[in-house]
């Protein structure tokens, strides 16, 4: 559990908006560095994303790294991460042919982010079915 102190900490920092899309509403935090790989309650090991994003990141399993990036370009720049997590699908989409099933994953995510949020039943194979 993250004590109540270090929640407002991390989203004062954040402006109190996700830090891939920017929405306002609902935030959560994120471990960078999961717990359970050695992360911990500390500012730098923690994001702000709403419900939305938040999933989608652990749908995907982004990276610390970029997630790292991701946090750092937004506190000090004010640069959301969405473009981030758009890129990343097309660079993974040059290479199709190693990695075709985290490609259909990462751009269900990419287009969700970039298209909103989840309206439908389910998302199946890179398809979104209503």
């Amino acid at each position: 559990m993250i004590p109540k102190q270090l929640k407002q900490t991390v989203l004062k920092e954040s402006e109190f908006k996700c830090s891939v899309c920017g929405a306002k509403n609902f935030l959560e935090l994120h471990h960078i560095q999961p717990i359970s790989l050695g992360g911990e309650n500390s500012p730098d090991n923690l994001i702000v994303l709403c419900p939305t994003c938040h999933m989608a990141v652990d749908r995907a399993n982004i990276s610390s790294d970029l997630l790292k990036r991701i946090k750092q370009r937004w506190t000090e720049r004010h640069i959301n991460g969405r473009e981030d997590i758009i890129n990343l699908n097309e660079q993974i989409g040059k290479d199709h042919g190693k990695r075709s099933a985290l490609y259909t994953q990462r751009s269900v995510i990419a287009y969700e982010l970039e298209f909103g949020k989840f309206g439908v039943k389910f998302v199946k194979f890179g398809v979104r079915h209503k």
